[in-house]
């Protein structure tokens, strides 16, 4: 049992053996925890010896953004801050974002999240669109006050050309393409910018 709930434990192929399991804990897709909650042996393909971990209370500490900001997207979901990995980068390259979004109130509709790399003229050279949450953590089931982390993966275009470019992020609603205006008015939120170089 984990927090009142039963987890399966899927031994798989597993030899005979002494094994642990452990709970991992994640920061968007950072590791910032291990937790071994349980010990278990496999002797002729059976599970034996279960013994659990004490694991009343544990506390893994979670890392504040490199880049606070608040930013509220139609009085339902508010950006706290983001981490960029470089603020530079080449054609073809990856850039990670990982971004701190708070529920605001309960989700009654789903939302996609955009990230864009913009250049002159608002040529993109990089976008990406995708659910708060992800798959793994949908925003439809957060709760007011909620926090969760989400790295976005920005793939810079290969025939971009050299220049600095605006990173932008905001958030739409995918039914009707509109999107959710801040407090200011605007429809996405400035993030810095991005040196692309040969």
């Amino acid at each position: 049992m984990l927090d009142g709930h039963s987890v399966a434990l899927n031994t798989g192929d597993l030899r005979d053996g002494a094994y642990f399991a452990s709970l991992w804990v994640y920061q968007g897709e950072q590791v910032r925890g291990r937790l071994p909650f349980l010990r278990f042996e496999r002797r002729d393909g059976q599970i034996t010896a279960v013994t659990p971990s004490d694991l009343e209370v544990v506390f893994v500490p979670i890392a504040e953004p490199h880049q606070p900001i608040d930013a509220l997207f139609g009085n339902v979901l508010s950006l706290r801050g983001f981490e960029l990995d470089s603020t530079a980068g080449r054609p073809g390259a990856l850039l990670r974002a990982s971004f701190l979004w708070r529920a605001e109130q309960a989700q009654t509709g789903e939302y996609l999240v955009f990230v864009q790399l913009l250049g002159d003229a608002n040529r993109k050279a990089a976008q990406w669109d995708g659910a708060p949450g992800g798959d793994w953590w949908p925003a439809l089931g957060w709760r007011p006050g909620q926090q969760i982390w989400q790295d976005v993966p920005l793939r810079i275009a290969d025939d971009a050309p050299p220049g600095r470019y605006r990173l932008i992020a905001g958030i739409y609603d995918p039914a009707t393409g509109e999107r959710l205006r801040m407090t200011d008015g605007a429809d996405s939120v400035l993030l810095g910018q991005i040196d692309v170089r040969p």
